[in-house]
């Protein structure tokens, strides 16, 4: 499942800094992290992959915050600038151009991948 391998490597590269904080005398309340819709298969998803990898860690019992970035949808023929439809994100899909809603024209996807931001939340 993605959600498990996108919280795997973000688990690694947070770890280090808890057990730092934790030395501090911090207490590590959780995580709060900002990310791409275009990372996600649900939210949902991504809840239960935390809570399951954060098992046998600092983390475990911490809380998720996610903020999730949607993508937009920019088209250089009409102009168009506006979110991109929840029924048109998809994960899967590489490519940056879809058809502009307004025109039909190729038009850019901006926005709304990886993972932008992740800060501790401390006691």
């Amino acid at each position: 499942m993605h959600e498990i391998s996108l919280l795997e490597n973000l688990l690694e590269s947070v770890l280090p800094e808890v057990e730092t904080q934790r030395s501090l005398g911090h207490n590590v309340q959780g995580l709060a992290v900002t990310i791409g819709a275009m990372e996600l298969h649900s939210a949902e998803a991504f809840h239960q992959a935390f809570t399951v990898g954060a098992q046998n860690t600092p983390l475990a019992g911490a809380r998720l915050e996610l903020t999730i970035v949607q993508p937009e949808v920019n088209c250089p023929s009409c102009g168009f600038q506006g979110p991109l439809p929840d029924d048109q994100i998809d994960p899967h899909n590489p490519d940056p151009i879809m058809e502009c809603p307004e025109c039909n024209s190729p038009a850019a996807i901006e926005g709304g991948r990886g993972v932008q931001q992740v800060e501790l939340l401390i006691e």
